[in-house]
C-alpha cells in the first residue's frame, strides 16, 4: 500500500509487468510504452534485490519462506490464479472504488494473495 500512495501518482502503480500488459490488452495503457515500463519494473526488482542481498546476510540455514513443493502445473495455475484476480481488481478498480480507497483495495488483494500462494 505504501508503493501504491508514494509513486502511484507517477506511474499508475504499475509494480508487475502482467499488469502493464493487461492494461495494455485491454486498451488502458498504450502499448509503445510497454517495453519502457517493463524495462523500468525489471530494472527495479533487480535493484531492490540487490539492496537486500547487501542489507542482510541470508545463509541457506536462515532462510524463511515458501519453497516450491508441488510440481511446475500446480506452480503455474497458482500464479495464474493470482495474476488474474489482481489485473481483474485493477481494471474494475476505477469504476468501484474512488480516490484514496483504491490503494487499500489493492493492498488488501496483495495481501491475499501471499497468503494463498505465498
Amino acid at each position: 500500500m505504501v508503493m501504491t500512495y508514494s509513486v502511484g501518482h507517477i506511474s499508475g502503480a504499475h509494480f508487475n509487468p502482467a499488469v502493464t500488459i493487461c492494461f495494455a490488452i485491454f486498451r488502458r495503457f498504450p502499448w509503445y510504452q510497454v517495453p519502457s515500463y517493463i524495462g523500468a519494473q525489471l530494472a527495479g526488482s533487480l535493484l531492490a534485490s540487490l539492496t537486500l542481498r547487501l542489507m542482510f546476510k541470508v545463509t541457506a540455514e536462515a532462510f524463511f519462506g515458501t519453497t516450491p513443493a508441488d510440481s511446475a502445473a500446480r506452480v503455474l495455475v497458482s500464479e495464474i490464479t493470482i495474476c488474474s484476480s489482481s489485473c481483474s481488481l485493477y481494471l474494475v478498480l476505477p469504476q468501484i472504488v474512488i480516490g484514496e480507497l483504491a490503494g487499500i483495495a489493492v493492498g488488501m488483494t496483495i495481501i491475499l494473495n501471499v497468503f494463498v500462494a505465498g
